[in-house]
């Protein structure tokens, strides 16, 4: 068996959507173009990103800001796969 090269999130989710991306739905593909975040995590992290700069982020935060980062690459693989998905219509 071959080993997957990569292994963080947004690589295991680019090679279980892609065999399937130019199949996606137009109503899904629509769907996942009109996800964000709410405006509470927005703010979040804005907080999060300023004391990382300001390299004062503890332990607990680092964490946070690594699941909002990893959250925001899964969405905007999903939206990729979406605009060429409603691209090849």
């Amino acid at each position: 068996m071959e080993q997957a090269t990569t292994v963080n999130e947004a690589a295991i989710w680019d090679r279980m959507i892609q065999p399937i991306s130019k199949k996606l739905p137009p109503d899904a593909a629509k769907f996942f173009l009109d996800l964000g975040f709410a405006d509470s995590d927005l703010q979040r992290m804005q907080y999060l990103a300023d004391k990382n700069r300001d390299a004062e982020l503890t332990l607990q935060e680092s964490e946070e800001l690594r699941r909002y980062r990893m959250v925001g690459m899964q969405v905007d693989l999903l939206r990729s796969i979406s605009r060429r998905s409603l691209a090849d219509e």
